[in-house]
Protein backbone atom coordinates (compact mmCIF):
# COMPACT_ATOMS: atom_id res chain seq x y z
CA UNK A 1 0.00 0.00 0.00
CA UNK A 2 2.76 2.61 0.72
CA UNK A 3 4.93 1.68 -2.27
CA UNK A 4 1.12 2.50 -4.24
CA UNK A 5 0.79 5.23 -2.55
CA UNK A 6 4.25 6.57 -3.03
CA UNK A 7 4.25 5.90 -7.14
CA UNK A 8 1.60 7.96 -6.94
CA UNK A 9 2.84 10.68 -5.50
CA UNK A 10 6.19 10.65 -7.39
CA UNK A 11 3.64 10.19 -10.68
CA UNK A 12 1.72 13.41 -10.05
CA UNK A 13 5.04 15.15 -9.23
CA UNK A 14 6.31 14.28 -12.09
CA UNK A 15 3.11 15.57 -13.81
CA UNK A 16 3.40 18.69 -12.02
CA UNK A 17 7.01 19.65 -12.87
CA UNK A 18 6.34 18.62 -16.97
CA UNK A 19 2.98 21.10 -16.57
CA UNK A 20 5.20 24.16 -14.74
CA UNK A 21 7.75 23.54 -18.15
CA UNK A 22 4.62 23.19 -20.67
CA UNK A 23 3.19 26.46 -19.23
CA UNK A 24 6.63 28.47 -18.64
CA UNK A 25 7.41 27.63 -22.49
CA UNK A 26 4.05 28.95 -23.70
CA UNK A 27 5.07 31.78 -22.05
CA UNK A 28 8.07 32.36 -22.84
CA UNK A 29 9.72 35.40 -25.13
CA UNK A 30 12.46 37.44 -25.78
CA UNK A 31 13.14 40.72 -27.40
CA UNK A 32 16.03 41.69 -29.06
CA UNK A 33 17.65 45.34 -29.67
CA UNK A 34 21.28 46.11 -30.79
CA UNK A 35 24.15 47.10 -28.36
CA UNK A 36 27.39 48.63 -29.70
CA UNK A 37 30.17 46.70 -27.56
CA UNK A 38 33.50 48.53 -26.09
CA UNK A 39 35.58 46.54 -28.89
CA UNK A 40 33.85 48.45 -31.46
CA UNK A 41 31.21 45.42 -32.51
CA UNK A 42 27.61 45.74 -32.75
CA UNK A 43 25.65 42.55 -32.19
CA UNK A 44 22.14 42.58 -31.75
CA UNK A 45 21.07 40.84 -28.06
CA UNK A 46 18.56 38.80 -27.08
CA UNK A 47 16.75 39.33 -23.16
CA UNK A 48 13.85 36.66 -22.05
CA UNK A 49 10.16 38.03 -21.44
CA UNK A 50 6.70 37.15 -20.88
CA UNK A 51 4.53 36.87 -23.92
CA UNK A 52 1.81 37.91 -21.85
CA UNK A 53 3.55 41.06 -21.51
CA UNK A 54 4.55 41.32 -25.31
CA UNK A 55 4.49 45.42 -24.56
CA UNK A 56 7.57 44.95 -22.43
CA UNK A 57 11.26 45.31 -23.54
CA UNK A 58 13.34 43.97 -20.37
CA UNK A 59 17.02 44.93 -19.14
CA UNK A 60 17.44 41.27 -18.16
CA UNK A 61 20.46 41.13 -15.52
CA UNK A 62 21.65 38.37 -18.32
CA UNK A 63 21.65 39.29 -21.98
CA UNK A 64 22.69 36.63 -24.74
CA UNK A 65 24.23 36.98 -27.97
CA UNK A 66 22.57 34.91 -30.29
CA UNK A 67 18.62 33.69 -31.14
CA UNK A 68 16.68 31.62 -28.83
CA UNK A 69 15.53 29.92 -32.09
CA UNK A 70 18.15 27.62 -30.44
CA UNK A 71 16.75 24.55 -28.98
CA UNK A 72 19.62 23.09 -27.19
CA UNK A 73 19.26 25.33 -24.37
CA UNK A 74 22.83 26.97 -23.99
CA UNK A 75 23.19 30.78 -25.58
CA UNK A 76 26.37 33.09 -25.07
CA UNK A 77 25.93 35.22 -22.85
CA UNK A 78 26.93 39.49 -22.97
CA UNK A 79 28.61 40.87 -20.03
CA UNK A 80 26.98 43.92 -19.30
CA UNK A 81 30.26 46.11 -18.64
CA UNK A 82 31.30 45.91 -21.98
CA UNK A 83 27.82 47.07 -23.54
CA UNK A 84 28.70 50.96 -24.50
CA UNK A 85 25.77 51.76 -26.98
CA UNK A 86 21.99 50.49 -26.89
CA UNK A 87 19.74 51.14 -29.83
CA UNK A 88 16.06 50.27 -29.78
CA UNK A 89 15.40 51.58 -33.26
CA UNK A 90 14.81 47.99 -34.54
CA UNK A 91 13.25 45.78 -31.69
CA UNK A 92 11.99 42.34 -32.44
CA UNK A 93 10.09 40.31 -30.72
CA UNK A 94 10.31 36.17 -30.11
CA UNK A 95 7.30 34.51 -28.73
CA UNK A 96 7.19 30.70 -28.33
CA UNK A 97 3.87 29.15 -30.27
CA UNK A 98 2.89 26.27 -28.50
CA UNK A 99 0.43 25.09 -31.01
CA UNK A 100 3.34 24.60 -33.60
CA UNK A 101 6.22 24.01 -30.68
CA UNK A 102 7.78 26.63 -32.34
CA UNK A 103 9.25 30.10 -32.02
CA UNK A 104 7.90 32.84 -34.10
CA UNK A 105 9.40 36.20 -34.78
CA UNK A 106 7.48 39.68 -35.34
CA UNK A 107 7.44 43.19 -34.76
CA UNK A 108 7.22 44.80 -31.68
CA UNK A 109 3.86 46.15 -30.84
CA UNK A 110 2.24 44.69 -33.77
CA UNK A 111 -0.94 44.20 -31.63
CA UNK A 112 -0.36 46.26 -28.90
CA UNK A 113 -1.50 49.85 -30.46
CA UNK A 114 0.10 53.00 -27.91
CA UNK A 115 0.71 50.27 -25.04
CA UNK A 116 3.66 48.68 -26.97
CA UNK A 117 7.27 49.00 -25.63
CA UNK A 118 8.09 49.74 -22.68
CA UNK A 119 11.17 49.45 -21.38
CA UNK A 120 11.57 47.71 -18.15
CA UNK A 121 14.35 47.20 -15.92
CA UNK A 122 14.41 43.16 -14.71
CA UNK A 123 17.34 42.32 -11.94
CA UNK A 124 19.68 44.19 -13.53
CA UNK A 125 22.38 46.56 -11.05
CA UNK A 126 22.83 49.51 -13.38
CA UNK A 127 25.67 50.88 -11.06
CA UNK A 128 27.95 47.68 -11.09
CA UNK A 129 26.64 46.40 -14.90
CA UNK A 130 26.60 49.45 -17.02
CA UNK A 131 29.60 50.58 -16.29
CA UNK A 132 30.92 51.19 -19.78
CA UNK A 133 27.32 52.70 -21.14
CA UNK A 134 27.18 56.07 -22.65
CA UNK A 135 24.77 56.34 -25.30
CA UNK A 136 21.53 55.12 -25.46
CA UNK A 137 18.63 55.32 -28.03
CA UNK A 138 15.02 54.86 -27.44
CA UNK A 139 14.40 54.47 -31.22
CA UNK A 140 10.46 52.47 -30.87
CA UNK A 141 10.32 52.38 -27.52
CA UNK A 142 6.88 54.42 -26.01
CA UNK A 143 7.59 54.67 -22.16
CA UNK A 144 11.00 54.83 -20.30
CA UNK A 145 9.45 52.91 -17.07
CA UNK A 146 10.81 53.60 -13.36
CA UNK A 147 14.22 53.63 -12.93
CA UNK A 148 15.23 52.13 -16.24
CA UNK A 149 18.56 53.14 -16.52
CA UNK A 150 18.82 55.00 -12.70
CA UNK A 151 22.54 55.88 -11.88
CA UNK A 152 24.27 54.55 -14.64
CA UNK A 153 27.72 55.66 -13.93
CA UNK A 154 29.10 56.45 -17.70
CA UNK A 155 25.78 57.66 -19.18
CA UNK A 156 26.31 60.65 -21.52
CA UNK A 157 23.73 61.07 -23.94
CA UNK A 158 20.70 60.15 -24.68
CA UNK A 159 18.93 60.43 -27.94
CA UNK A 160 14.87 60.61 -27.63
CA UNK A 161 13.46 58.93 -30.78
CA UNK A 162 10.12 60.20 -32.23
CA UNK A 163 7.79 57.09 -30.49
CA UNK A 164 8.79 58.06 -27.15
CA UNK A 165 6.05 59.51 -25.47
CA UNK A 166 6.25 59.25 -21.61
CA UNK A 167 9.67 58.92 -19.16
CA UNK A 168 8.29 57.48 -15.56
CA UNK A 169 10.04 58.35 -12.19
CA UNK A 170 13.73 57.78 -11.77
CA UNK A 171 14.61 57.26 -15.24
CA UNK A 172 17.91 58.50 -15.20
CA UNK A 173 18.00 59.38 -11.23
CA UNK A 174 21.68 60.10 -10.88
CA UNK A 175 23.12 59.67 -14.14
CA UNK A 176 25.85 61.96 -13.05
CA UNK A 177 28.12 61.72 -16.51
CA UNK A 178 24.71 62.51 -18.50
CA UNK A 179 25.77 66.07 -20.55
CA UNK A 180 23.24 66.14 -23.67
CA UNK A 181 20.15 64.61 -24.20
CA UNK A 182 19.28 64.97 -28.31
CA UNK A 183 15.40 65.01 -29.98
CA UNK A 184 15.80 63.09 -33.12
CA UNK A 185 12.75 63.83 -35.62
CA UNK A 186 9.80 65.37 -34.53
CA UNK A 187 8.50 64.51 -30.68
CA UNK A 188 6.19 62.87 -29.72
CA UNK A 189 7.23 62.95 -25.18
CA UNK A 190 4.01 64.05 -23.30
CA UNK A 191 5.62 64.11 -19.72
CA UNK A 192 8.64 63.76 -17.96
CA UNK A 193 8.14 63.26 -14.39
CA UNK A 194 11.31 63.49 -11.44
CA UNK A 195 13.19 61.45 -14.93
CA UNK A 196 16.58 63.58 -14.38
CA UNK A 197 16.83 64.06 -10.72
CA UNK A 198 20.24 64.94 -9.71
CA UNK A 199 21.98 64.91 -13.12
CA UNK A 200 24.79 66.70 -12.18
CA UNK A 201 26.59 67.29 -15.92
CA UNK A 202 23.78 67.76 -17.80
CA UNK A 203 24.11 71.73 -19.26
CA UNK A 204 21.09 72.52 -21.09
CA UNK A 205 17.48 71.43 -22.52
CA UNK A 206 15.71 72.11 -24.89
CA UNK A 207 12.16 70.88 -24.64
CA UNK A 208 9.72 70.04 -27.49
CA UNK A 209 6.44 71.51 -28.54
CA UNK A 210 4.67 68.33 -27.79
CA UNK A 211 6.04 68.06 -23.93
CA UNK A 212 3.10 69.38 -21.66
CA UNK A 213 4.47 68.77 -17.99
CA UNK A 214 7.30 68.77 -15.80
CA UNK A 215 7.71 67.52 -12.30
CA UNK A 216 10.53 67.70 -9.98
CA UNK A 217 12.16 66.84 -12.98
CA UNK A 218 15.41 68.81 -13.18
CA UNK A 219 16.08 68.80 -9.36
CA UNK A 220 19.68 69.09 -8.66
CA UNK A 221 20.75 68.88 -11.73
CA UNK A 222 23.27 71.88 -10.97
CA UNK A 223 25.22 72.22 -14.21
CA UNK A 224 22.16 73.40 -16.26
CA UNK A 225 22.64 76.74 -17.54
CA UNK A 226 20.36 77.13 -20.32
CA UNK A 227 16.94 76.15 -20.85
CA UNK A 228 13.96 76.48 -23.59
CA UNK A 229 10.55 75.02 -21.88
CA UNK A 230 9.27 74.58 -25.75
CA UNK A 231 5.30 74.20 -25.34
CA UNK A 232 5.56 73.17 -21.87
CA UNK A 233 1.99 74.46 -19.72
CA UNK A 234 2.77 72.51 -16.57
CA UNK A 235 5.86 72.95 -14.23
CA UNK A 236 5.00 71.05 -11.27
CA UNK A 237 6.71 71.60 -7.76
CA UNK A 238 10.50 71.42 -7.38
CA UNK A 239 11.50 70.96 -11.56
CA UNK A 240 14.74 73.14 -11.29
CA UNK A 241 15.00 73.37 -7.59
CA UNK A 242 18.97 73.55 -6.79
CA UNK A 243 19.69 74.45 -10.32
CA UNK A 244 22.36 76.40 -9.35
CA UNK A 245 24.16 77.89 -12.80
CA UNK A 246 20.82 78.85 -14.13
CA UNK A 247 20.88 82.88 -14.76
CA UNK A 248 17.79 83.80 -16.06
CA UNK A 249 14.26 82.26 -16.68
CA UNK A 250 11.96 82.87 -18.86
CA UNK A 251 8.46 81.69 -18.74
CA UNK A 252 6.20 81.46 -21.91
CA UNK A 253 3.17 82.24 -22.90
CA UNK A 254 2.18 78.50 -22.78
CA UNK A 255 2.55 77.92 -18.95
CA UNK A 256 -0.75 77.92 -16.88
CA UNK A 257 0.89 76.40 -13.77
CA UNK A 258 3.74 76.54 -11.76
CA UNK A 259 4.34 74.71 -8.52
CA UNK A 260 5.82 75.52 -5.34
CA UNK A 261 9.47 75.05 -4.57
CA UNK A 262 9.88 75.46 -8.60
CA UNK A 263 13.04 77.38 -8.69
CA UNK A 264 13.90 77.45 -5.05
CA UNK A 265 17.68 77.69 -4.35
CA UNK A 266 18.35 78.67 -7.74
CA UNK A 267 21.42 80.97 -6.69
CA UNK A 268 22.45 82.07 -9.90
CA UNK A 269 19.60 83.63 -11.77
CA UNK A 270 19.61 87.20 -11.91
CA UNK A 271 17.08 87.69 -14.18
CA UNK A 272 13.03 86.56 -14.22
CA UNK A 273 10.97 87.55 -16.91
CA UNK A 274 7.32 86.34 -17.83
CA UNK A 275 5.64 85.99 -21.45
CA UNK A 276 3.27 89.43 -20.97
CA UNK A 277 0.46 86.74 -22.20
CA UNK A 278 1.43 83.96 -19.65
CA UNK A 279 -1.81 82.82 -17.61
CA UNK A 280 -0.67 81.91 -14.54
CA UNK A 281 -2.39 82.99 -11.85
CA UNK A 282 -1.19 81.76 -8.47
CA UNK A 283 2.48 81.52 -7.64
CA UNK A 284 2.65 79.10 -5.31
CA UNK A 285 5.22 78.73 -1.72
CA UNK A 286 8.83 79.17 -2.18
CA UNK A 287 8.44 79.25 -6.23
CA UNK A 288 11.23 81.90 -6.34
CA UNK A 289 12.99 81.30 -2.82
CA UNK A 290 16.79 82.48 -2.85
CA UNK A 291 16.92 83.40 -6.53
CA UNK A 292 19.24 86.82 -7.10
CA UNK A 293 16.82 89.04 -9.37
CA UNK A 294 16.77 92.40 -8.39
CA UNK A 295 13.30 93.15 -10.19
CA UNK A 296 10.02 91.30 -11.60
CA UNK A 297 6.93 92.24 -13.40
CA UNK A 298 4.81 89.73 -12.68
CA UNK A 299 1.99 89.31 -15.76
CA UNK A 300 -1.93 90.41 -15.23
CA UNK A 301 -3.07 87.06 -14.85
CA UNK A 302 -1.20 86.83 -11.08
CA UNK A 303 -4.07 87.15 -8.73
CA UNK A 304 -1.97 85.42 -5.28
CA UNK A 305 1.22 85.49 -4.38
CA UNK A 306 2.19 82.25 -1.96
CA UNK A 307 4.46 81.96 1.50
CA UNK A 308 7.92 82.62 1.41
CA UNK A 309 7.37 83.04 -2.74
CA UNK A 310 10.30 85.18 -3.03
CA UNK A 311 11.94 84.32 0.70
CA UNK A 312 15.77 84.81 0.35
CA UNK A 313 15.49 86.52 -2.73
CA UNK A 314 17.29 89.82 -3.74
CA UNK A 315 14.29 91.05 -5.39
CA UNK A 316 13.90 95.37 -4.48
CA UNK A 317 10.97 95.88 -7.19
CA UNK A 318 8.12 94.09 -7.44
CA UNK A 319 5.39 94.86 -10.36
CA UNK A 320 1.87 93.51 -9.63
CA UNK A 321 -0.26 92.82 -12.31
CA UNK A 322 -3.89 94.41 -12.91
CA UNK A 323 -5.43 91.45 -11.50
CA UNK A 324 -3.58 90.70 -8.15
CA UNK A 325 -5.66 90.83 -4.96
CA UNK A 326 -3.88 88.36 -2.41
CA UNK A 327 -0.54 88.14 -0.22
CA UNK A 328 -1.01 84.37 1.09
CA UNK A 329 0.68 84.35 5.04
CA UNK A 330 -0.73 81.56 7.30
CA UNK A 331 2.32 81.31 9.70
CA UNK A 332 4.20 84.49 11.32
CA UNK A 333 7.90 84.42 9.08
CA UNK A 334 6.41 82.68 6.03
CA UNK A 335 4.93 85.99 3.77
CA UNK A 336 5.43 85.77 0.26
CA UNK A 337 8.55 88.54 0.48
CA UNK A 338 9.69 87.96 4.14
CA UNK A 339 12.81 88.94 4.42
CA UNK A 340 13.33 91.06 1.54
CA UNK A 341 13.77 94.80 1.53
CA UNK A 342 11.29 95.72 -1.06
CA UNK A 343 11.60 98.86 -1.73
CA UNK A 344 9.84 99.51 -5.07
CA UNK A 345 6.13 98.01 -5.48
CA UNK A 346 4.44 99.08 -8.65
CA UNK A 347 0.29 99.01 -8.83
CA UNK A 348 -1.34 99.10 -12.00
CA UNK A 349 -3.64 101.49 -12.53
CA UNK A 350 -6.63 99.73 -11.79
CA UNK A 351 -5.45 98.82 -8.23
CA UNK A 352 -8.25 100.43 -5.67
CA UNK A 353 -7.82 102.00 -2.40
CA UNK A 354 -9.64 99.30 -0.78
CA UNK A 355 -7.25 96.35 -2.29
CA UNK A 356 -4.47 98.30 -1.37
CA UNK A 357 -5.61 98.27 2.42
CA UNK A 358 -6.74 94.62 2.12
CA UNK A 359 -3.99 93.00 0.20
CA UNK A 360 -0.97 95.30 0.51
CA UNK A 361 -0.88 96.31 4.39
CA UNK A 362 -3.24 93.66 5.86
CA UNK A 363 -2.28 90.45 4.95
CA UNK A 364 -1.57 89.46 8.01
CA UNK A 365 -3.01 90.21 11.99
CA UNK A 366 -1.58 91.39 15.39
CA UNK A 367 -0.07 88.01 15.96
CA UNK A 368 1.94 87.51 13.07
CA UNK A 369 3.25 91.47 13.56
CA UNK A 370 6.61 90.23 12.22
CA UNK A 371 5.19 89.46 8.68
CA UNK A 372 5.07 93.36 8.16
CA UNK A 373 8.76 92.96 8.09
CA UNK A 374 8.18 91.64 4.66
CA UNK A 375 7.92 95.74 2.82
CA UNK A 376 10.87 96.45 4.95
CA UNK A 377 11.80 100.38 6.38
CA UNK A 378 11.66 102.37 3.08
CA UNK A 379 9.20 101.41 -0.18
CA UNK A 380 7.87 103.29 -3.27
CA UNK A 381 4.77 102.74 -3.99
CA UNK A 382 3.86 103.76 -7.43
CA UNK A 383 -0.04 104.33 -8.24
CA UNK A 384 -2.10 105.06 -10.46
CA UNK A 385 -5.48 105.38 -8.50
CA UNK A 386 -7.25 107.39 -5.95
CA UNK A 387 -4.09 109.02 -4.51
CA UNK A 388 -5.94 111.05 -1.80
CA UNK A 389 -7.25 107.39 -0.28
CA UNK A 390 -4.23 106.06 -0.76
CA UNK A 391 -2.87 108.58 1.80
CA UNK A 392 -5.18 108.00 4.36
CA UNK A 393 -4.64 104.58 4.17
CA UNK A 394 -0.92 104.66 4.10
CA UNK A 395 -0.89 107.39 6.59
CA UNK A 396 -3.14 104.86 9.11
CA UNK A 397 -0.33 102.32 8.05
CA UNK A 398 2.22 104.33 9.34
CA UNK A 399 0.88 104.86 12.61
CA UNK A 400 -0.43 101.63 13.53
CA UNK A 401 -3.68 102.53 12.95
CA UNK A 402 -5.08 100.63 9.57
CA UNK A 403 -6.95 97.76 11.69
CA UNK A 404 -3.86 97.60 13.96
CA UNK A 405 -1.67 95.91 11.94
CA UNK A 406 1.22 98.13 10.97
CA UNK A 407 1.89 98.32 15.31
CA UNK A 408 5.55 98.44 14.90
CA UNK A 409 5.84 101.13 12.65
CA UNK A 410 7.49 99.52 9.40
CA UNK A 411 6.19 101.42 7.19
CA UNK A 412 7.34 104.61 8.55
CA UNK A 413 9.49 105.90 5.59
CA UNK A 414 6.83 104.82 3.14
CA UNK A 415 6.64 107.08 -0.03
CA UNK A 416 3.82 107.15 -2.97
CA UNK A 417 4.13 108.16 -5.91
CA UNK A 418 2.05 108.46 -9.15
CA UNK A 419 3.26 107.22 -12.06
CA UNK A 420 4.51 110.47 -13.59
CA UNK A 421 6.19 111.48 -10.47
CA UNK A 422 8.04 108.16 -10.39
CA UNK A 423 9.00 108.58 -13.43
CA UNK A 424 10.01 112.52 -13.04
CA UNK A 425 12.01 111.29 -10.10
CA UNK A 426 13.84 108.57 -12.32
CA UNK A 427 14.83 111.77 -14.68
CA UNK A 428 16.27 114.00 -12.07
CA UNK A 429 18.23 111.24 -10.36
CA UNK A 430 16.01 112.21 -7.07
CA UNK A 431 14.58 109.16 -6.35
CA UNK A 432 15.05 107.42 -3.15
Amino acid sequence: MKKKILFTLLTLALFICLFAVAVGAKSQSYSSYEATLTDGTTKTVYAAGLDQWEGRVYLNAKLYAEAPLDTDGTYEEVDWTTVEELDFSNVMLYVYDSNKNAWSEREYGSNQGNTALCLYPNGLNKKTQLTSLKKVTTGKIVTLREGVFNSAPALETLVISSNLKYIQNNAFYYCNALKEIKFDGVSSLETITDSFLGCTSLTEVYLPASLKSLNNTFNGCTSLKNVDLGGVTSIGSSTFKGCTSLESIYIPASVTYIGSDCWRGCTGVTKITFDPNCPVTHIYAHTFDGTRATEITLPNSVTSIGQNAFASSTLTTINLGASFNNFNANNAGQAPLSGRNIEYLYLSDTFTSEQLRNNIFNWTDTNNANDLKVICYKLVVFYSGDKAAAEAIINKAKTGGENGAMLNGFFASMTLLTVEEYEKAVADGTLV
